[in-house]
């Protein structure tokens, strides 16, 4: 009779175990989207010049954990120009190349981007991600000006006899707003008629060319060396220092 009891609970329980996994109320279902992430760019939309740097930064929506890995890369539609992440990687070589992709960390970035010429400037970043849907690509723009410096060259005398210095004031101005600091000029200059020689403020005779002349008025002395009519030129240049 001892045998026969335990022999009925263990076919009970067996029943009970086959009725709750057939019963269809105890099923759960659960539904994993991918998430959309969305790429945002905000870069200035004035003041953009050729040579000068252009900082643009990017941000993925919503942000991505930083152990995800991602990765980017740039194609042109139109325009002649480069990027860079950092300013110090345009002397250094770390210009960045079309097409290729780059590996960031981080929902958030920067790019500096330098042009060659004006007009319109037109880009396509596309994002990748290790894990989830990418963020459709997103063009960038620039319209790029150029960057007018204007030299005025006055004297107050017209005439002088050999051998005396004549002052000159050159006035260098430029269309642009917000110049980037640290930007030097360097002067040319070229003897189109006559013989001369030209002297600082302290009369030291002056090298061609010579980076010795900023924003403003600059003063200088001329003198000729023979008897005639004297012409000179002048052609100014600015040096934009992370492209030297």
């Amino acid at each position: 009779m001892k045998k026969l009891f335990y022999s009925f609970i263990a076919f009970s329980l067996a029943i009970v175990i086959i009725v709750s996994c057939r019963n269809d109320d105890n099923k759960t279902t659960i539904e994993i989207d991918d998430i959309e992430y969305n790429l945002e760019i905000s870069s200035s939309d004035e003041n953009n010049y050729v040579s000068i740097p252009i900082l643009s930064t990017l941000t993925i929506e919503p942000a991505i954990p930083s152990d995800v890995g991602l990765e980017f890369k740039i194609d042109k539609i139109e325009g002649d120009g480069f990027f860079v992440k950092n300013l110090d990687d345009i002397s250094s070589g770390g210009i960045l190349t079309l097409g290729n992709f780059n590996k960031i960390e981080g929902s958030e970035f920067t790019l500096y981007y330098v042009s060659n010429s004006v007009g319109l400037h037109e880009y396509e970043i596309t994002v990748n991600l290790a894990d989830g849907n990418p963020p459709p690509p997103k063009t960038i723009k620039f319209e790029i000006k150029k960057s007018d410096i204007v030299l005025d060259v006055t004297s107050d005398s017209q005439t002088s006899v050999v051998g005396d210095k004549i002052p000159l004031n050159l006035n260098l101005s430029s269309n642009q707003a917000i110049l980037p600091e640290g930007i030097l000029y360097s002067l040319d200059y070229e003897i189109v008629e006559g013989e001369a020689a030209l002297f600082d403020e302290e009369g030291n005779e002056l090298d061609n060319p010579f980076e010795a002349i900023s924003l403003g008025n600059n003063t200088l002395e001329i003198q000729g060396t023979v008897i005639g009519q004297l012409q000179v030129n002048f052609i100014v240049t600015a040096n934009i220092p992370h492209l030297l």
